[in-house]
């Protein structure tokens, strides 16, 4: 009788060595999960914010040339952006912001177009619209390697 109960008490005690090592595993992976994800966020942050730049830089009216900017450090992170009018109507205008933080890169895309708003606005920037916007994460990024 008295060996049985040691062995039950040594299978259980391994079963929760295990039990106990699969959730710190499990919470590892999480946390990395966050961190990544958070790092994500803050680069799509600074893609706005070139967004917003590139909006500024426009004026009240298309100009020509088209503006841009490379790498500007911005928010901890750096932010670049091109504008193009290929295949766009001739009010509208394409912004291609890059936005990266600590290794991880978002992409945006807005189309604008110089709204209907009288002339007189205060803020030059509010003569634009946007009329669309797509996101897109790099690719395997959320790859995890313990």
């Amino acid at each position: 009788m008295g060996n049985s109960r040691v062995i039950f008490v040594g299978a259980v005690s391994i079963i929760l060595g295990l039990y106990s090592t699969g959730l710190q595993k499990a919470e590892r992976a999480v946390n990395r999960v966050g961190v990544i994800h958070s790092f994500q966020m803050q680069a799509e942050e600074i893609a706005k914010a070139g967004i917003s730049l590139a909006i500024e830089s426009l004026g009240t009216s298309k100009p020509s040339p088209l503006p841009s900017l490379s790498n500007l450090s911005i928010h901890g992170g750096t932010v670049r952006y091109v504008t193009d009018e290929s295949g766009l109507a001739t009010d509208e205008v394409r912004i291609t912001s890059i936005g990266e933080y600590q290794s991880y890169r978002v992409t945006k895309t807005a189309i604008v177009k110089v709204s209907k708003i009288s002339a007189t606005t205060r803020k030059k920037w509010a003569n634009w619209e946007i009329v669309k916007v797509s996101t897109q994460f790099e690719a395997g990024q959320f790859a995890y390697e313990e």
